[in-house]
């Protein structure tokens, strides 16, 4: 693949943010920026249609996220998807990643950071921003193992704790996750018993607490569990 131009696709629903990165990426000869999307369903569509070889994409959009993103372009598609976002909560990063997400950058990154991450998620490598890869470790080494799993979350725990912190109700995060709602009860049940917590804003909370979750990632949980 050496020498080969890397066909780009740039996914945010900020217009400023998705022009300014198609006008600094485009700079660089061996990128070819071949769409934009404004959001998440726009994103999927246009990655079906135009097949690029890596899509820069937002975590948080409208029409769907990051992480629905990267699970259907995994499915359904070759592309690689490096989420490029301002959040870096454990849960949502750990989501994406297992959505199938190649990498997961930070929006401070520098153009020269921006375009060697491309380069290595076109080749296959995984990329993390430094403070991402800390926050993917700490999580990693609390992960349960036999007789400690009373004690930490699964992969899925943790993605229905990322939707529950983002305000989804139970059947909203069953769509998302692709499972069945009475799935999504049984996952809160469990986040219910191993967090000690009443309700699901106590969740939330004490995912927060416990380093799951970042403040910026709870947004009005809602419903009954």
């Amino acid at each position: 693949m050496r020498g080969a131009v890397i066909r780009l696709l740039i996914a945010d629903d900020h217009p400023v943010v998705r022009e300014g990165l198609a006008a600094i990426l485009g700079g660089f000869p061996d990128l070819e920026v071949v769409g934009r999307a404004a959001d998440g369903a726009e994103a999927i569509a246009a990655a079906l249609r135009l097949r690029p070889d890596v899509l820069l994409c937002d975590l948080r959009m409208p029409g769907a996220d990051g992480v629905e993103v990267s699970r259907r372009l995994r499915a359904e598609a070759g592309t690689a998807v490096l989420i490029l976002s301002t959040f870096d909560d454990s849960a949502g990063i750990l989501a994406a990643l297992s959505a199938g997400a190649r990498g997961y950058l930070l929006k401070d990154a520098a153009p020269q950071e921006l375009h060697r991450a491309i380069v290595a998620c076109r080749r296959g490598d995984t990329v993390l921003h430094p403070a991402v890869a800390g926050k993917v470790a700490r999580v990693r080494e609390e992960a349960p193992v036999g007789a400690a799993a009373e004690r930490g979350l699964t992969v899925r725990e943790l993605e229905v704790l990322a939707a529950l912190a983002a305000g989804l109700a139970n059947k909203q995060i069953a769509a998302r996750l692709g499972v069945q709602e009475s799935t999504v009860k049984t996952h809160l049940g469990h986040l219910f018993r191993k967090f000690g917590a009443a309700d699901r804003v106590q969740v939330v909370t004490e995912g927060m607490r416990r380093g799951y979750l970042d403040a910026p990632g709870a947004a009005r949980p809602r419903g009954g569990p």
